[in-house]
């Protein structure tokens, strides 16, 4: 059974107040009773003086937005020597964050609570003034998911891994020791009789990178790589292709079909979602440093099928004798176009969420579920939601089609 909106709302209303209340009680039972007041954007909030100052509890907004200014006095963690900025890697949207730390007798600091970052625009909508003082948004909480707030559960995890871990039995028995962080580096990259001391492997050798890494020279590798390019084009036969290369074509994974590449690609960097720097070190690691043209940074779980669909849909014929390798290159006479298409939840008035759940997840739900909330509210927006689950982004739309899975195409 499934409620109205009207229904849904008076429910909530009439939950409020002991919502309310559990937030009161969660609040002093983590030892910051009364962190937060309200505070008008035009009055100055309380500002830190010499290690103290007052609060002010008085309703205001900033550009309509309620914005909560925590009271210095009260709330220890608000002292600047009880955060530490950071960033979220509880998701690939990296949001900015405060990550609160409480001491204890011995001067040991302990992370207790994370709050959003004001100055990320990811955090914080509408954004703060470009004019106002650090000292004012230095005592500010931007918003943060409750993803990004369960990090402290990640960090606190007893079964977190933080050593190297080397199989000590046979696969499967779960059976491991601790090796030095060095030894894990030698291995990995020397390879050798690694697991002799399991019973069964005594004899079997393990190639590390250095064997894998066929291919070094660049000079060779940027012939050949431009040579498979012209058989692509039909302007090289792979057999004119292995006699020029007769002494180098042990370097290959198959000199039959040289488009395999060097034996390097059989390295591959797998991750199910990576951005920004991290992504930038997985190139610079196995393209650059092993020759390996595999990083797989993105998996179909995440939202790959969408990047590909977008690219496919938004691509530009440029000619059926153009072709290339590698990001951004016209594949077949067809260059892709833009991997993302994001809707303009701020100012739509009527979207079609498929296959994605923003207030969920979907690219920093902590701004996306706000515009469409206020979509909502105001009547601006009207949301319809394709989905086989009966997810949160559904239960607040105007329509929900539950597709049957598998049947997104026919649909």
């Amino acid at each position: 059974m499934t409620m109205s909106g009207n229904e849904t709302a008076r429910k909530g209303r009439a939950m409020d107040e002991g919502r309310r209340i559990f937030l009161k009680s969660a609040a002093l039972l983590g030892g910051a009773a009364a962190f937060s007041a309200l505070l008008s954007a035009a009055q100055s909030p309380p500002v830190p003086t010499n290690g103290s100052a007052g609060g002010s509890s008085s309703n205001g907004s900033i550009n309509g937005s309620k914005v909560f200014y925590n009271d210095y006095n009260v709330y220890q963690l608000a002292h600047p020597e009880n955060i530490i900025y950071s960033a979220c890697f509880m998701c690939h949207n990296n949001c900015g964050i405060k990550v609160k730390i409480q001491y204890d007798k011995n001067g040991n600091g302990y992370p207790v609570k994370i709050d959003g970052n004001p100055y990320i625009p990811t955090n914080m909508l509408p954004w703060l003034p470009y004019d106002m003082s650090p000292k004012q948004a230095a005592i500010i909480d931007g918003k943060l998911c409750p993803k990004g707030q369960a990090g402290i559960q990640d960090y606190a995890d007893p079964y977190r891994v933080v050593k190297v871990l080397k199989r000590a039995g046979p696969r499967g028995s779960n059976k491991w020791i601790t090796i030095p962080f060095e030894q894990a580096i030698e291995e990995i990259v020397n390879g050798g009789y690694l697991f002799k001391d399991v019973p069964g492997e005594e004899n079997r050798y393990v190639e590390g990178l250095k064997d894998v890494i066929k291919l070094r020279d660049p000079q060779l590798a940027a012939s050949m790589a431009a040579d498979v390019q012209k058989i692509m084009m039909g302007q090289m036969t792979v057999d004119e292709f292995k006699a020029k290369y007769k002494d180098h074509l042990d370097v290959l994974i198959d000199p039959d079909h040289p488009d395999l590449g060097p034996k390097n690609n059989q390295f591959i960097f797998f991750a199910s979602r990576i951005e920004g720097s991290r992504y930038d070190l997985a190139i610079r690691f196995t393209k650059y440093s092993l020759g390996s043209v595999n990083v797989l940074d993105h998996l179909s779980f995440c939202e790959i099928a969408h990047h590909v669909s977008v690219k496919l849909v938004t691509a530009q014929y440029v000619g059926w004798d153009k072709t290339g390798i590698g990001p951004g290159q016209p594949v077949h006479g067809w260059l892709p176009g833009p991997a993302t298409a994001k809707p303009d939840y701020a100012n739509a008035e009527f979207v079609i969420a498929w296959g994605t759940s923003p207030f969920e997840a979907s690219y920093g739900p902590v701004t996306v579920t706000e515009q469409i909330t206020d979509g909502l509210v105001s009547g601006r927006l009207k949301l319809a939601v394709i989905d086989p689950r009966y997810s949160t982004t559904a239960a607040k739309a105007w329509k929900w089609i539950p597709v049957k899975p598998g049947g997104d195409l026919p649909l």
